[in-house]
């Protein structure tokens, strides 16, 4: 059972890289007042040209290590242009339009799908590699054909303000079985919330834009998140059996999982 959820994993997840040393450099570039930044959100920007030496911004530089996985594309693809998956993400699009969360990414089934999957395996990192989940931080790329180059991946990285790094707890949790055994777990914590069927059948976050997620499974530190703990869709990763069935992207391996329990 184990080889084929691992064969399994690796159809979906063919590549994995492991960054041993990630450098991160974060600039301030303006702020908003109230509403985060955003499409009709005016950005206040600092006045630099009367600096001499000509324009520079402010800016931390930190070391840290990282993991990145890459999803199939071609599976990807295919699952995201499901009927029933299409219109699960509108209902998801018109909670967003109607919160006017101008500074959030347009939801795709893709985005939704790793976001929530990242969620998943920063909290589960944060058991198996000892890190804090406030230390642990994602990137998400998702983007499909359609708005240019294809992508679908999910860095996991940690980054300190030290010049030496972090210590390489995370990259040794990203090797062969360690990391395996990690995301198995993900799945299967995501598969089922302590807090369902109230979880997984109502709209939390701002404005009800999550679909079964709350802090018993998909939400993390807010220094972690991008996305301010908004745009998480377990039924997406893991499939619902309500009256709207939706195929989940890592159903297959989510059942895999159950049949073994």
């Amino acid at each position: 059972k184990l080889s084929s959820i691992a064969s399994s994993l690796q159809e979906y997840i063919p590549s994995v890289v492991l960054a041993k040393r990630l450098r991160e450099v974060r600039s301030f570039t303006g702020f908003t007042r109230l509403v985060p930044g955003g499409e009709g959100v005016a950005v206040i920007q600092p006045d630099l040209g009367k600096i001499p030496r000509g324009k520079w911004l402010p800016a931390s530089e930190s070391y840290g290590e990282g993991i990145f996985l890459e999803f199939n594309e071609e599976l990807l693809s295919k699952w995201e242009s499901e009927k029933s998956v299409t219109e699960h993400i509108a209902k998801t699009r018109e909670r967003c339009e109607a919160a006017r969360a101008v500074w959030l990414p347009t939801p795709t089934p893709r985005f939704l799908a790793l976001h929530t999957f990242a969620h998943g395996l920063i909290r589960q990192l944060t058991f198996d590699c000892g890190y804090p989940s406030s230390s642990l931080r994602e990137r998400i790329y998702a983007q499909t054909s359609s708005e240019g180059e294809a992508m679908a991946g999910i860095l996991i990285y940690t980054a300190s303000g030290d010049t030496e790094g972090s210590l390489g707890g995370l990259v040794r949790q990203g090797k062969g079985h360690r990391l395996i055994k990690s995301i198995m777990q993900t799945i299967e914590n995501l598969l089922w919330c302590s807090s369902d069927p109230v979880c997984s059948e109502l709209q939390t976050g701002y404005g009800g834009i999550n679909s079964g997620a709350c802090h018993a499974c998909s939400l993390v530190s807010e220094t972690s998140c991008e996305h301010s703990n908004l745009l998480l869709d377990r039924q997406l990763l893991v499939g619902s059996e309500s009256d709207d069935r939706i195929p989940g992207l890592l159903e297959k391996i989510a059942n895999q999982l159950f049949e073994r329990s």
